[in-house]
């Protein structure tokens, strides 16, 4: 396993920045407790007049941050925003794919001689989209993969880390209200900008995300099919020589 991989350009993007995001969200929310408890605004003057401090304290907090906001992601959000999603809006896609995968399985059934059980077994746990990686080179894989999932994994945990963010900038502006530091027509106008300028970055996100998802089903399922092909063909040019 290399290590390193996981400061690739896609990790950086889909963990980092978002967790970067999320580190910023928190501080507002550790500063709205404090004024709650305490009275008073400080946290943010405090580290913003150390840069270093902020700057030693927000990386590690930020790829901390970032690897548990995208396993939240994966182990179930993306499926029930994305997923669920694509499949119902292209069913027709979806079946063919399931074909496709299943006449792979049924095949390299047969060809293993497995008995009933076997070829359950066999169903649930052999993904016919790793067959090509002896055709395939390693590095054009994650080519395939870094061009589409990791830029949806980076708007999907952007989008997660700002409406998790969203109670806490509206909770501010209340706080800035209560202080006398903004009017009521500017914390209204404000509360009204900030909620449709979120709705528009999560749709934003949304159709991006579902757009990259369904390119890359498309080029892997191509993948699949077109390695399946040469290699019959292959083996057609061998039994002819």
């Amino acid at each position: 396993m290399n290590l390193f991989s996981a400061f690739s350009f896609g990790s950086l993007i889909k963990t980092f920045l978002p967790g970067l995001v999320l580190f910023f969200v928190l501080l507002v929310y550790i500063e709205l407790f404090g004024y709650w408890i305490h009275g008073y605004l400080g946290i943010f003057v405090s580290l913003f007049k150390n840069p270093l401090l902020i700057t030693f304290i927000s990386i590690p907090a930020s790829i901390f941050l970032g690897v548990i906001l995208n396993s939240i992601v994966f182990s179930g959000l993306s499926g029930y925003l994305l997923e669920n999603k694509h499949q119902k809006n292209n069913k027709s896609f979806y079946e063919f794919r399931k074909y496709v995968i299943s006449k792979t399985n049924e095949k390299m059934s047969t060809f293993f001689d497995l008995s009933e059980e076997q070829k359950e077994i066999f169903k649930q746990t052999v993904d016919p989209r790793y067959f090509f990686l002896h055709k395939e080179s390693l590095t054009n894989l994650m080519y395939l993969r870094e061009s589409y999932w990791y830029y949806l994994e980076f708007q999907l945990n952007t989008l997660v880390a700002i409406t998790f963010g969203m109670p806490s900038f509206v909770a501010a502006l209340i706080v800035l209200k209560s202080n006398s530091i903004i009017e009521l027509y500017t914390l209204l106008l404000a509360a009204i900008i900030l909620v449709v300028v979120w709705y528009f970055f999560a749709l934003l996100c949304m159709r991006s995300a579902l757009f990259n998802l369904d390119a890359h089903r498309k080029k892997e399922l191509s993948l699949l099919l077109g390695t399946i092909f040469f290699e019959i063909e292959g083996d057609d040019i061998n039994k002819k020589i």
